[in-house]
């Protein structure tokens, strides 16, 4: 089994800046997005990945989020 877990405090803030940057242009969310926890393991072949994260938007936004998820299905 291979594992590789992500503790770095300055990295994992910088990948959440850059998923929150990238959410903001994709999407045109105003998120909070916060990664506390990152860790990826292969086990015979079979990829999982972990991820534990916080993220906060304003209710106008997340209603958004959801109508279009309920759209889409």
């Amino acid at each position: 089994m291979d594992q590789i877990k992500l503790e770095s405090k300055p990295v994992l803030k910088l990948v959440s800046w850059l998923i929150k940057k990238w959410i903001k242009k994709k999407y045109g969310y105003d998120v909070s997005f916060q990664i506390n926890d990152l860790s990826a393991k292969n086990v015979n072949g079979a990829p999982s990945i972990h991820i534990d994260t916080d993220i906060r938007m304003s209710k106008t936004d997340f209603d958004k989020l959801v109508s279009k998820a309920e759209e889409e299905s």
